[in-house]
């Protein structure tokens, strides 16, 4: 195979263009690397001692000026600062555990000299980020506590923890052995990956307040951008590589097109076989490379002409499920009350609901039906997961609750026998939280059963609107013989009861944010509604306003009740 003329061209150059490419690749990088590592390095120093300077000179005057005994301004003492009550409720309906929460470490203490730094420090702080390539410049004490962090990063807990592990990094200690007990080095450098990945050099240099130490100032440099220049550089050089081989490329075409016709036979049959004519098989004339050549290309139109098959009958299976999940999100539809006014002879209320699924079929619903005359139930549930198995499970949830429903046992046994039901034989652990109501639509008696489902909101037009709470209780399905709570709310006429699931308050915009309980309570108390279709309609179109172009993450589900008062037909 070496004595061909076209293998030892193409051999030779391409060994010899990759050779030349990479010692000059290699050499370029390495160079450029250390030059701009050298001077992030430069850089850094002075920083850190700048910042080491001026808060030395800081902590001077503070002693200087009897703001602070140069006693007090020792005094390293830390005092715990626990999380709230209702950041921790936050934390923990997103599932995040006890280790979690112990490690996300901030607020965690606080000192004497807390208020008098987070005056003084900040804006100084703040100021090293002028510099693009610094992520954090921040004045620790001997114990590596930050009083105040950089703007950025001092933001107060929210409950998202996400966020608050980026934004909320002030109170918190960040123990660096070398960096806290250093009173003799000019800086120390420290280089390590973030958790993103990206490479990071902390420099630090020890602070002393008359002398003695006191702590030291800390800046982190991003290599980021170092390394997108390095970056950029190997792509220019690939470029390169790539415009090289290509001339090698035209200069082997042009020696082969001269040195072997035989190539020209190959071609047409391959032109042939390019207007789809799979069928053809190129006639083998010799055993040199062309021949294997040809022996290659009958082999890739036969596979090719099989791979065609299999795709024609894989697409028409893949039409054949999405056709039956379409006829399933039907299906599920029209199980579901689709036809309003759904009583248009009952004038003591009226009732609206909508059902949009994140997928073909959904694992939320809703319902409503009289159990006796003057008795109206209504349903709103959330199964657990998206598509078919909780698309099953929401079936066989809805059943259980009407069939037992209209056996007229108390609220409370209805739902605790569903819930029995439900976990009998439950190995895949769903489960669907409810919310079910019985209105005497003559009295406007409601009494309720929450499992574990979001708080109904409950008010009218002109008094404003509001959460009420009830005893939660667990999710259907979870484990049974659970003693399920009722309670028992007056409804009066003009109010509307809202009942909704996550996908409503949980809906994220393309920032990431979530509508929310609060921005729900705030739009219905903005908005005037005759109906419960336009109160159901306007928050609809206010979500939509809300999330924009954002992917649709669950199903969202609403129903609303008015009640009129007791009114003859």
């Amino acid at each position: 195979m070496f004595k061909k003329l076209s293998f030892r061209l193409s051999f030779f150059l391409v060994i010899l263009l990759g050779t030349i490419v990479s010692i000059f690749t290699g050499y370029l990088v390495n160079d450029r690397s250390k030059q701009l590592k050298d001077m992030m390095l430069q850089k850094g120093i002075a920083a850190a001692q700048t910042g080491a300077k001026i808060m030395s000179e800081i902590l001077d005057n503070v002693v200087e000026h009897n703001i602070y005994t140069f006693d007090e301004l020792f005094n390293d003492s830390l005092v715990p600062i626990s999380f709230s009550d209702s950041v921790l409720l936050k934390y923990k309906a997103s599932g995040i555990n006890n280790t979690q929460i112990a490690n996300i470490q901030k607020y965690h203490y606080k000192t004497g000299l807390d208020l008098l730094l987070d005056t003084l420090v900040v804006a100084i702080q703040d100021e090293f980020f002028k510099d693009p390539e610094v992520e954090f410049a921040v004045l620790c004490d001997n114990q590596g506590y930050t009083p105040s962090h950089n703007t950025v990063y001092n933001f107060p807990l929210t409950g998202n923890y996400e966020k608050d592990n980026l934004n909320s990094r002030s109170k918190r200690v960040y123990y660096d052995e070398n960096a806290a007990k250093n009173d003799t080095a000019a800086y120390i450098l420290e280089v390590y990956h973030r958790d993103t990945g990206e490479e990071m050099w902390k420099m630090s240099s020890p602070v002393f307040v008359k002398g003695k130490h006191w702590g030291s100032f800390r800046i982190g440099f991003s290599m980021r951008k170092t390394e997108e220049a390095i970056s950029s550089l190997k792509k220019r050089l690939i470029l390169m590589m790539s415009i090289l081989l290509l001339i090698t490329v035209v200069l082997l075409n042009r020696v082969t097109a001269f040195m072997m016709k035989p190539l020209d036979y190959l071609h047409k049959g391959v032109e042939r076989v390019a207007k789809g004519d799979l069928s053809y098989k190129i006639k083998i004339r010799s055993k040199d490379e062309i021949g294997d050549l040809a022996k290659a290309f009958n082999k890739m139109t036969a596979d090719l002409n099989e791979y065609i098959v299999n795709l024609k009958q894989t697409t028409a299976a893949k039409e054949r499920i999405q056709s039956e999940l379409n006829v399933g999100k039907e299906i599920q539809r029209r199980m579901l009350p689709h036809v309003f006014p759904p009583f248009p002879d009952r004038k003591e209320f009226d009732v609206f609901a909508i059902m949009e699924p994140a997928k073909e079929v959904a694992g939320d619903f809703y319902d409503f039906f009289f159990v006796d005359e003057k008795h109206f139930c209504f349903i709103i549930s959330d199964v657990s997961g998206k598509g078919v198995p909780s698309a099953l499970f929401m079936v066989i949830t809805k059943t259980l609750l009407q069939a037992e429903a209209q056996r007229k046992y108390a609220l409370d046994k209805v739902v605790a026998n569903v819930n029995n039901a439900l976990a009998k034989n439950n190995d895949t652990a769903m489960f669907a939280t409810t919310f079910v109501g019985l209105l005497d639509v003559t009295t406007g008696d409601l009494q309720v059963v929450n499992a574990g489902h979001n708080p109904p909101i409950i008010g009218n037009d002109k008094s404003g609107y509001n959460y009420i709470s009830v005893d939660q209780n667990i999710a259907l399905g979870i484990f049974d013989n659970f003693k399920f709570a009722s309670n028992h709310i007056k409804i009066n006429t003009g109010d509307k009861i809202l009942l909704y699931t996550d996908g409503i308050t949980e809906a994220f915009n393309e920032a990431g944010e979530q509508f929310s309980e609060e921005r729900l309570l705030e739009i219905m108390n903005q908005s005037k509604n005759d109906t419960s279709e336009q109160l159901v309609m306007n928050i609809r179109q206010e979500i939509k306003k809300f999330v924009k172009n954002a992917e649709q993450s669950d199903d969202i589900t609403i129903l609303a009740v008015s009640y009129h008062g007791n009114k003859t037909c």
